[in-house]
């Protein structure tokens, strides 16, 4: 944290392209992700105000401009935009996502979705 500011950064060697699948939406998950590396083990998306109870609601919108009051805390590309393939760094701020506490991203995970849906990519978030 810089400031009381989560700084994120993501580097990529390289994001496969699945044509009519991109860009990617990417998300802070509840769980870790478990030993067997299963991306489906990291639960829901992170949202501890409910934003979107059950990651089933049919008008849920994050709006970047007002992610407080329309985000779950755990959408990254709600708040930032989803991932391109042909691009290899990303770097963002966000004022609203603790390192640590009981809405903490440590010890859960990230995973990176296909537009689909379908998670193509995890892993845990860990301190360093």
């Amino acid at each position: 944290r810089v400031n009381s500011r989560t700084e994120i950064e993501l580097n990529f060697h390289s994001i496969p392209d699945y044509p009519g699948q991109t860009p990617y939406p990417w998300h802070v998950h509840e769980k870790p992700v478990n030993s067997a590396g299963d991306c489906m083990s990291t639960g829901l998306h992170l949202d501890p105000t409910n934003m979107n109870p059950g990651g089933n609601s049919t008008t849920y919108k994050c709006n970047p401009k007002k992610p407080r009051e329309t985000c779950e805390l755990g959408d990254l590309s709600g708040k930032f935009g989803e991932l391109k393939p042909k691009k290899t760094t990303y770097k963002f701020s966000d004022p609203d996502l603790p390192l640590t506490g009981k809405n903490g991203i440590i010890g859960r995970s990230i995973v990176i979705h296909l537009a689909n849906s379908t998670r193509i990519t995890c892993a845990n978030i860990t301190a360093i």
